[in-house]
């Protein structure tokens, strides 16, 4: 992990869509860009926020999972989702260590998940 970044930061993203390494945690989809949605629910541990980059509506294919609450996030990072149950599987994803930038040294796959709406 490089310094700047930590768990549950938006800039720690890691992108498994090829076996090219310098291309992690950048690039986004062929679909349009997500406009920002700014909310008064927190940053709190367990959300599911879209990474974008410096565009607040350049969001696309990319997320991150909060591991604390993170006040910083609020208000500049769209909220989709919160993990009800789990958060023991997200926290082991985040102690896996790189080998390169951030891919880990397994691959890891999400074998199974639910969106439940509110």
């Amino acid at each position: 992990m490089a310094p700047h970044q930590r768990p549950g930061d938006p800039k720690r993203r890691p992108a498994f869509k090829n076996d090219n390494p310098a291309d992690d945690g950048t690039g986004k989809s062929n679909k349009p860009n997500v406009e920002a949605e700014f909310s008064d629910i927190p940053y709190a541990t367990g959300i599911v926020g879209a990474a974008r980059g410096q565009d607040n509506n350049s969001a696309n294919s990319q997320f991150f999972l909060t591991l604390k609450r993170e006040t910083g996030f609020d208000n500049r990072y769209t909220i989709f989702g919160k993990v009800i149950e789990g958060m023991k599987n997200v926290r082991t994803l985040s102690g896996v260590h790189p080998k390169e930038g951030e891919r880990p040294v397994e691959p890891l796959r999400i074998k199974h998940i639910k969106i439940v709406p509110a």
